[in-house]
């Protein structure tokens, strides 16, 4: 029996795409290290808040030098205005982890997006994601136009740990909680194929993380 397209469904989620620059390169025992801490430390702050996980991810999906948190869909909180205090919570949480316990990493990226998303079953009977939105959230790491993008990150940061978001999610998020999180101007980031995506770089300091289920 073969499967048509009709036979997946399409869900639109916020998908959330964590970096760690200089992860491929690290031993097998700090990679691992790496994983066990963004799984810890997310489900961390799920607990905290009093929610399950399920209503907050569908998935968590290894990318070779990150990882995917895929969003429950668009109904659940999670495409509220808190997947972007997360975002810059984890990313700020991570740092100082990472650094006490010795893993030599470059900085922590991330990426946030809200589109299309395709659920199927993999070969190990998990379920898995495709589709445009986990591609352009990919691709917002890994603009076209590098010297441009460049020189905006320098004239934004004082370090490599940037967070961009695309203005659909954006739009999508709405207001941003009042926790003294900085935004960029516009930009627009050119990616592979001729792809065009309107962006904003967004900061919160470093020494700065939240409860973040009860803002």
């Amino acid at each position: 029996m073969s499967l048509k397209i009709s036979d997946f469904m399409t869900e639109h989620r916020i998908i959330i795409l964590i970096d760690i620059i200089g992860y491929s390169v690290l031993s097998d025992d700090h990679q691992l290290i790496v994983v066990k801490e963004i799984t810890n430390k997310t489900k961390e702050f799920i607990k905290k808040g009093g929610y399950e996980k399920e209503s907050i991810f569908s998935g968590f999906l290894p990318t070779g030098d990150g990882f995917y948190l895929v969003g429950d869909t668009y109904q659940s909180l999670f495409w509220a205005n808190l997947c972007v205090a997360f975002a810059l919570t984890l990313r700020n949480v991570l740092i100082d982890s990472f650094s006490a316990q010795g893993i030599h990493f470059e900085g922590v990226k991330t990426a946030i997006h809200f589109g299309a998303t395709k659920m199927y079953t993999d070969i190990a009977d998990n379920e898995n994601y495709c589709g445009n939105a986990m591609n352009i959230t990919s691709r917002l790491l890994s603009p076209r136009n590098n010297d441009e993008i460049d020189h905006l990150i320098r004239n934004f940061y004082n370090h490599n740990n940037i967070v961009v978001i695309s203005k659909i999610a954006l739009d999508k998020i709405g207001e941003l909680p009042e926790i003294g999180i900085i935004q960029s101007e516009n930009f627009t980031l050119k990616a592979k194929h001729g792809v065009k995506i309107e962006c904003i770089f967004l900061d919160l300091p470093l020494t700065k993380k939240f409860n973040l289920f009860s803002l």
